[in-house]
Order: structure tokens, then sequence, then C-alpha cells
């Protein structure tokens, strides 16, 4: 299974998320939320993190925490989560 776990990677909730992740032989990738972005190809809007993984290749998203921000960053982020 992938994982990927939107939040901050030195939080104490998502290092033990990743802990029993990987007791579970997962594979975890931890991003804040702020590092999201999208990239338009030729076929489809692709949601990214800026590290380049693309979102949709995970088995499940995990949210741990949304930080403050406009109603602009809000809004896509609700948006990314929908998709």
């Amino acid at each position: 299974m992938k994982l990927l776990i939107l939040g901050a990677d030195d939080g104490y909730y998502v290092k033990q998320l990743v802990v029993a992740g990987e007791l579970l032989g997962w594979e975890i990738a931890v991003q804040p939320f702020t590092r999201l972005c999208h990239a338009l190809t030729n076929q489809e809007i692709q949601l990214r993190t800026c590290g380049n993984l693309l979102v949709h290749e995970f088995d499940a998203v995990l949210i741990r925490t949304m930080p403050a921000a406009s109603l602009e960053q809000v809004i896509f982020r609700m948006d990314a989560l929908y998709t």
C-alpha cells in the first residue's frame, strides 16, 4: 500500500503513523500540505506535491494538518481533496 501523509514531517502523530505504516510494510511519503501544486498536461490537470510526487499514484492520502492560508489557497486545497 502506498500512503501519502500531508502534514508536518516532524509532528509526533505523523512520526507514529510512519512507524505503524512501515511495520505493515507500506510505502509512506510525508509532505507538508503547503507543497501541493498542480500541473496541466495534454490530457488533464495533475495534482502533485512540489517534490514531484503524483498524488493519484497513492492508494490513500491522509491529511494530518491544514495550515491557515488565504481564501484562494484554502479553496485550492479543498478542491484538491475533492479530486
